[in-house]
């Protein structure tokens, strides 16, 4: 539809199409308009994101966390909140990864490895979606083991800072259905 972003997973040169996922392509044409995120980035009014990194890959307590932090909010009680709700998400990872690391049988070549990063995959309208996805392992004798893998998606309104929910959008039992 005009008017609508989409994420371009792959640039085919023999067609010249773009590949967006689940197997819709888009021909290169006047009427498609391909973008990197940068520039997207830089036209965007009202909110950038920070990655904040944090780290510790020593020892027993083994986590590797990257979240999302919002800046240039013109309601700064919203960007407060909105980065403190993903500053506790990260803060719960380290918890659980400090608590991991007093378990009997842990040192430097058994330990449980903890990541987590996030994508921006929608942010216009004074709304922004975030997902977030964490990917826990084990590493025993040396070896990694993967364990579990878990991705959420955060919503909110850029201008009160507020979360917001698909049952906020989808309303009545059509809007439900098409869904």
């Amino acid at each position: 539809k005009k008017g609508s972003m989409w994420r371009v997973y792959h640039y085919r040169d023999h067609d010249m199409t773009y590949y967006l996922a689940s197997g819709v392509y888009v021909a290169k044409s006047n009427l498609s308009k391909y973008e990197s995120a940068d520039g997207i980035r830089a036209r965007l009014q009202g909110s950038a994101v920070v990655n904040k990194i944090e780290s510790n890959p020593y020892g027993t307590y083994h986590y590797y966390l990257s979240y999302p932090q919002i800046s240039e909010l013109a309601n700064k009680s919203a960007e407060k909140s909105i980065n403190t709700f993903f500053l506790n998400i990260a803060n719960e990872v380290k918890k659980e990864q400090q608590a991991l690391a007093k378990q009997p049988g842990q040192d430097s070549k058994n330990y449980y490895d903890d990541r987590m990063n996030y994508d921006v995959t929608y942010n216009r309208n004074n709304k922004i979606s975030i997902r977030v996805t964490r990917s826990k392992s084990m590493v025993k004798d040396g070896h990694w083991e993967p364990t579990t893998r878990s991705t959420k998606t955060y919503n909110f309104n850029l201008s009160t800072g507020k979360q917001i929910y698909l049952k906020d959008f989808l309303t009545t039992k059509e809007q439900i259905e098409k869904v």
